[in-house]
């Protein structure tokens, strides 16, 4: 089993510490997450958000594209190394 060590730094600029409009958090950026491993997405995802990212994520190849297109993300994380699902 081959194993990815990375590091991600968020600006530290949090959502809290943004205005809020209408009682909501302001996400200013947007990242799509494209990886298989549920549970790495699922990290990633939470820790995106609460440093105040909108984050949208899949686990399936097929669908990045199109998500890419519909919520046009200021970066896309993208496993390389994913399996087809042809």
């Amino acid at each position: 089993m081959q194993v990815s060590l990375f590091t991600i730094k968020c600006n530290k600029d949090s959502a809290e510490e943004r205005p809020a409009a209408r009682g909501r958090l302001m996400f200013h950026k947007k990242v799509l997450i494209v990886d298989d491993d549920q549970e790495f997405l699922e990290e990633l995802k939470g820790m995106f958000s609460l440093n105040g990212y909108r984050t949208v994520i899949t686990n399936n190849s097929s669908s990045a594209t199109d998500l890419a297109i519909l919520e046009k993300p200021g970066v896309i994380l993208l496993d390389l190394r994913m399996p087809s699902k042809r």
